[in-house]
């Protein structure tokens, strides 16, 4: 049996070797994946074609959810564009493609759209499941890197992801192929948050946690109810204008300070709508 002290000694002499040696190496790999990536996604801005225009002015016009399919590393994209398009308007839910042939085909309603997401657009279980979504009747779109593929020929409408070569130095790993699928989700969705006027209001009523939720959400009126407690503390006075007082409340000071809010102008009834002048006191917090 080799002595534990050995062992050590041979793991610290492996770990010495391997960061001495390998930094610059390691760095190399690290941006050639990256700049490998960008290279290869640069070519999806001349995608976004008159085909992409009718997905998105099919959406536009849905009574229904998009329901985005997928599977394998597809599928983890898609509960990822799910959570982007809830959060920005657009009603989504996920439905794992082999999960959906044994059940979850009834997640979906009539006027629902499916998007199916692939790479290949081949593979086993995508090949099952489009026919089955064409039967239901929904509008199928495809988000695929493969023209040729099943998917695209069976689907109604095709955003192309296609890609050159994966960053994986064996071109084998989804990695490339993952990220366009990514960005062809935020352009869907970004492009239907401008289509229809989303604001920062609407962001902040599906977003009202974190720290987005307190810069979209959080209201001087509820500051004013809040921090009433805190009294009056004869410290330094300052005038502020409401609207930066809220955004320097999330920039970080109400994490420094305790506030006290004074001289509301107005009756408790207008706020938080409306709060013509206030009068904020900044006490430092124990």
């Amino acid at each position: 049996m080799i002595p534990l002290a050995k062992i050590r000694l041979v793991l610290q002499g492996n770990t010495s070797v391997l960061t001495s040696g390998s930094a610059n190496l390691i760095k190399n790999y690290a941006v050639q994946a990256i700049q490998g990536e960008l290279n290869s996604l640069r070519p999806l801005e001349t995608f976004i074609d008159d085909g992409f225009v009718q997905v998105v002015e099919l959406l536009l016009n849905s009574n229904g959810r998009v329901v985005i399919t997928g599977i394998g590393k597809s599928a983890i994209i898609a509960q990822k564009i799910v959570a982007t398009m809830n959060s920005t308007g657009q009603p989504a839910i996920f439905m794992h493609a082999a999960d959906a042939i044994h059940g979850d085909l009834g997640i979906i309603m009539p006027d629902d759209v499916v998007l199916a997401i692939s790479k290949s657009g081949n593979t086993p279980e995508i090949k099952l499941l489009a026919p089955l979504l064409k039967r239901f009747g929904n509008k199928l779109v495809a988000m695929v890197g493969n023209m040729s593929s099943e998917l695209a020929q069976i689907a109604d409408f095709v955003i192309n992801t296609t890609i050159d070569k994966e960053a994986c130095p064996n071109n084998l790993a989804p990695t490339t192929s993952t990220t366009a699928q990514l960005l062809m989700g935020d352009a869907l969705a970004i492009a239907l948050l401008r289509m229809r006027n989303f604001s920062n209001e609407d962001f902040g009523r599906y977003h009202p946690g974190g720290a987005l939720g307190k810069k979209l959400y959080l209201r001087c009126g509820e500051l004013a109810k809040t921090n009433a407690a805190l009294g009056d503390p004869g410290v330094l006075m300052k005038k502020i204008d409401p609207d930066r007082f809220c955004s320097m409340l999330v920039d970080g000071l109400f994490a420094k300070y305790k506030l006290a809010v004074k001289g509301l102008r107005v009756p408790p009834a207008a706020l938080p709508d409306k709060v013509l002048d206030l009068e904020i006191k900044y006490v430092l917090a124990s």
